[in-house]
């Protein structure tokens, strides 16, 4: 005699699967979640790149301030095609001849990169002159006015140019008339030749006053206080 359970049929096992719309709706979450999540990780990223610039400006700031207080006054801004930043190479413990090589001089937010380090910051050319002009021993104003500023990156390489002496105003004289009219915007694109500031963060540039403070000043919030000398 067959035992009965052979004669019943086998029991068909049921599978748990997925519909084609349970499949559209997991799509549609995923999606959602990625065009929250993406927006959110490029904000914290460019924050970030921020803030190292911040840092790299505070440093410059205090190794110039340390040479100015040692020497009596700033280096100059360009000497016989060396920059300022080869004469603060010992107050960023910098072996000689090391401070072009330095990622402190490089904007994290740069957008030309080579092998080398890219400068991509710039100093007040009457501050700082070029020689044989002698450079400035105090600075009148010392909290509104740029001492170091994130500049473009020029066509010849891909460092930027040693001084900001394009930027609209920096020539003339500071008076109360003008204090608060906003600077003349230049190109704001690495790549081209001229001496200006760069807008890299978020619409906005950093720059290390001649107080040893740092500010983020959106395009158009750069004013003629920013960058004009005298009381």
């Amino acid at each position: 005699m067959i035992p009965d359970t052979q004669l019943r049929p086998a029991r068909r096992i049921a599978t748990a699967g997925f519909t084609l719309i349970e499949l559209l709706v997991v799509i549609t979450i995923i999606a959602v979640l990625a065009s929250i999540a993406l927006p959110v990780y490029g904000t914290v990223t460019a924050k970030a790149r921020e803030a190292k610039c911040v840092s790299n400006l505070r440093q410059l700031s205090l190794a110039l301030t340390a040479f100015k207080m040692e020497d009596g006054a700033y280096p100059n801004g360009l000497n016989a095609g060396q920059g300022w930043f080869t004469y603060i190479e010992d107050y960023l413990a910098m072996p000689s001849g090391q401070a072009s090589k330095s990622t402190i001089l490089e904007c994290p937010a740069a957008t030309l990169r080579t092998s080398d380090v890219d400068r991509c910051y710039a100093v007040h050319p009457r501050v700082m002159p070029t020689a044989p002009a002698m450079p400035l021993k105090s600075v009148d104003r010392p909290s509104s006015v740029i001492l170091i500023a994130d500049a473009i990156q020029r066509t010849t390489g891909s460092s930027s140019h040693s001084q900001f002496f394009n930027v609209d105003g920096v020539f003339q004289n500071h008076v109360a008339s003008s204090t608060d009219d906003a600077i003349q915007i230049g190109p704001n694109t690495d790549g081209v030749e001229t001496a200006n500031f760069r807008y890299r963060h978020r619409d906005g540039a950093n720059f290390a006053m001649a107080d040893g403070s740092v500010q983020r000043l959106r395009k158009g919030a750069v004013k003629q206080k920013h960058v004009r000398i005298g009381p």
